[in-house]
C-alpha cells in the first residue's frame, strides 16, 4: 500500500524533498497511526506499507537508486520474515544496504536492541504507548540518517541506549 501525507508547504518546506518511507509491519492499525502522526508532526512525506519482510524485499529489490526510500521503519515481530532476518537480507543487498533502517518495535529487550544494531539499524525505538510519542517518532523520519548509517554498530548501539 502506498499513501501519500502533505500539508500545505511552507517557507522552509519547499526546498526539501518530500520524504520516501517504507514501513515494514504486520499490524496495519500501526500503518495508519504513522500517518496520522505524521500530518500531526507537518511531515511530508510518501509512505509505502509492507505486512512482512518478505513482501518488502520483493518490492524493493529491483528499483532503481532513485526509486529506493529514504528510511525503512522495521517492526522486529512479525510472521514469516521477521525484522533480524530482514535486516540480514537488506544488509547483504547491493542497493538496499545503503538505506537506513529504524527498528521500530514493541520489545523492550537488550538483546533484540543489540542485535537490531548489530546487524545494521541506524537506530532502535519502541512503539510509544500514547499519540504524542508517535508525532515524535515520526518528527524523528524528517531528520537524514547519514551520519547514523555511517557509524559503527558499536556508535550507534551507544546512540540507541541513550534513547
Amino acid at each position: 500500500m502506498t499513501m501519500t501525507v502533505t500539508d500545505a508547504p511552507s517557507a522552509s518546506s519547499t526546498t526539501q524533498r518530500q520524504r520516501h518511507v517504507v514501513m515494514i509491519d504486520d499490524d496495519r492499525s500501526e500503518h495508519a497511526l504513522l500517518v496520522m502522526a505524521a500530518e500531526e508532526a507537518g511531515l511530508e512525506a510518501d509512505f509505502e506499507f509492507f505486512d512482512d519482510g518478505a513482501e518488502a524485499l520483493l518490492h524493493l529489490q529491483d528499483r532503481d537508486v532513485a526509486e529506493l526510500p529514504d528510511v525503512i521503519v522495521l517492526d522486529l515481530r512479525m510472521p514469516g520474515l521477521d525484522g533480524h532476518r530482514t535486516l540480514d537480507e537488506l544488509q547483504t543487498h547491493p542497493m538496499l544496504s545503503d538505506v537506513p533502517v529504524v527498528v521500530f518495535t514493541s520489545s523492550p529487550r537488550p538483546v533484540d536492541r543489540r542485535e537490531s544494531i548489530d546487524r545494521g539499524a541506524v537506530s532502535f525505538s519502541l512503539k510509544p504507548s500514547d499519540f504524542e510519542g508517535m508525532v515524535a517518532f515520526a518528527r524523528s523520519l524528517a531528520e537524514p540518517f547519514a551520519a547514523e548509517a555511517a557509524a559503527t554498530p558499536e556508535a550507534r548501539l551507544v546512540e540507541a541506549r541513550e534513547l
